[in-house]
């Protein structure tokens, strides 16, 4: 046998045949939202390109082999297997002792997958399409095929065994590894959710079939492990920018213009600085106003070549200097709070873990640093603060709607197509609708789970309590008043006997409240006697928790009288109108009674 061997697989092929286990040099579960939102965008839009992608004609096809034929290049006819819309990458291997795969690299996306699986098992309504899935997934007898070791149960009894990935979870977490496997669950089923019975076949029929991942086999142990060190630790990662750089050079019609290109690149280089390849990332949204891909800047290339061409590239790559300045403006205001509107609302921008806002905030304020240069009136910065003081608010309703990466690039692609066309995005795109609004106070009555979502929430609330924030207020981090996990012989288990009820409060927005990481460590599962008396102390760096003084217990009606001024104030923060329960019951009644 040779010591390495490599051939390609589809997903299908890939888990119906193997039983995957963990290598010791594995690191556990580490995906967060983020990553599987990525993964999941990344196959979304191949799929959307694949079902999109008209076959060729039957007699093309044939006037294509007669022509060959004439000419004499016909081949002998053979049957070439489809190339796959998507590569996710290799997979490093051996086989164990007992017969089982071991996976030395690629854990993660093995992992992310039988996730991914799960939930669209639990989710199609075709029961012949779900018995398939699982068989991905168990083996029979209920025997998972991936095994992790047995401190992480989770996998089993949350996701592998069959109708448990499509429940959601109300009990509190053991671990990072059970809150990490639940958000992934959570953020897969909330887009197989909102597809049709026929768009999850055709995703799982994409996913099982179109999409490919290498495997590398070693023979032995000490190899693996040879190849998993080489791949991740050694070597000089490419450099994009400079990938980019020679590629847009390639462009120029003659010599000349090549060496003209290169000084304005310089320019722009010197402006940004390390930043080249998030630059380039953001200025090529703005461009093409598309989803992006992992190689995005590559699509930007072929997209320059086809629609600027070479006669208009300098010209094209001139005017990147103006949104490079804008770029070093705006990292500065990111950075740190300064002491006007405009830098305090810029710098909240900063408090989000997602990016689709970025292009819109830097074609903004590449349009206001134009207008600026040619003595535009003062009241503009009055004006550019103000759209920015709107879009970090945006920005927070659009993360409490829980939309996903796919939906925060369409939306913000619509708006600078807007932006460009000289129409007001805020108004257009990015207005709140009465849909998303009912997401967002439903999102606040409910117990609130999402650590992302909840600790830039909480983040956000407190930099409004300032007129120039703190930068410490990024590190803030959630303090749960009634613990999450009280010690069994605590008064909180006497205040709150019933589980059901004590989840629903300890998650609930009344119950949380920001403090730094070091007090919140030491208050752990303290009675509220003593955690009123720290917030107390606290109060002065942490407006938020002012307040907390007013209560002599914290009780769960303490908890939801909290949650309601909450959740009011959110909704006045995000210059919403307050929707009452009867008008959106009604509204919904209307919408059922309409005729089809």
């Amino acid at each position: 046998m040779l010591p390495v061997i490599s051939h390609t697989s589809t997903v299908e092929d890939l888990f119906s045949s193997r039983i995957f286990i963990a290598a010791s040099v594995q690191r556990t579960y580490q995906w967060n939202t983020s990553e599987c939102e990525t993964l999941l965008a990344d196959l979304v839009r191949a799929w959307s390109a694949q079902a999109s992608s008209p076959e060729p004609a039957a007699a093309d096809l044939s006037l294509d082999e007669e022509m060959d034929a004439d000419l004499g290049l016909l081949p002998t006819p053979s049957i070439q297997p489809a190339l796959p819309d998507y590569y996710l990458g290799a997979i490093v291997t051996r086989t164990a002792p007992d017969g089982a795969v071991e996976i030395y690299d690629g854990l993660q996306r093995i992992t992310t997958l039988t996730i991914l699986i799960s939930v669209l098992r639990d989710t199609v309504d075709d029961d012949l399409l779900s018995q398939r899935l699982d068989k991905l997934i168990n083996q029979d007898g209920d025997k998972p095929r991936l095994l992790l070791p047995e401190r992480h149960p989770a996998l089993w009894k949350e996701i592998q065994k069959r109708g448990e990935a499509g429940k959601v979870r109300r009990s509190s977490v053991a671990n990072d590894f059970q809150h990490r496997v639940r958000e992934a669950a959570r953020t897969f089923r909330s887009a197989a959710n909102a597809w049709s019975p026929a768009q999850q076949a055709s995703f799982v029929e994409f996913l099982l079939n179109r999409v490919a991942i290498v495997i590398v086999h070693a023979a032995a142990g000490r190899l693996a492990r040879q190849i998993f060190v080489t791949t991740n630790l050694r070597g000089l990662p490419l450099n994009q920018a400079d990938l980019f750089k020679g590629q847009i050079l390639d462009i120029a019609p003659d010599e000349a213009t090549a060496a003209d290109m290169e000084n304005s690149w310089s320019v722009i280089q010197h402006a940004v600085g390390n930043d080249l390849v998030p630059f380039l990332t953001t200025v090529d949204f703005i461009t093409r106003r598309q989803e992006q891909s992992a190689d995005h800047l590559q699509e930007l290339i072929d997209y320059l070549g086809s629609k600027v061409g070479p006669h208009k590239i300098n010209e094209w790559l001139k005017r990147l200097s103006v949104f490079a300045s804008a770029w070093k403006h705006l990292d500065r205001k990111l950075e740190s709070p300064g002491s006007t509107p405009l830098d305090v609302n810029i710098w909240r921008l900063s408090l989000f873990k997602w990016q689709q806002w970025k292009p819109l905030a830097l074609l903004w304020h590449a349009n206001y640093l134009l207008k600026t240069a040619k003595g535009v009136s003062s009241s503009s910065e009055t004006a550019h603060a103000r759209h920015f003081a709107q879009l970090h608010r945006r920005c927070m309703a659009l993360t409490l709607a829980g939309l996903n990466q796919s939906q925060r690039s369409h939306l913000f692609a619509q708006a600078i197509t807007q932006t460009i066309k000289g129409n007001n995005c805020l108004s257009g795109a990015l207005l709140i609708t009465d849909v998303l609004q009912d997401r967002i106070e439903d999102k606040l009555s409910n117990p609130f789970t999402d650590e992302d979502r909840r600790i830039v929430l909480f983040r956000w609330l407190e930099s409004l309590c300032w007129d120039v924030p703190p930068l410490y207020i990024k590190d803030g981090s959630i303090e749960h008043v009634l613990p999450q996990n009280p010690h069994p012989k605590s008064q909180w288990f006497i205040d709150f006997s019933d589980e059901d009820s004590r989840h629903d409060s300890c998650h609930s927005i009344g119950n949380l409240a920001l403090i730094d990481p070091e007090t919140n460590t030491r208050l752990a599962n303290a009675d509220f006697i003593h955690k009123q008396q720290i917030f107390r102390e606290a109060s002065g760096r942490f407006r938020s928790l002012q307040g907390f003084e007013q209560s002599t217990a914290w009780t769960e009606d303490d908890i939801q009288r909290r949650a309601q001024l909450l959740k009011q104030d959110i909704v006045k923060q995000l210059h919403l109108t307050p929707r009452s329960t009867t008008k959106r019951r009604a509204q919904s009644e209307a919408a059922t009674a309409r005729p089809m």
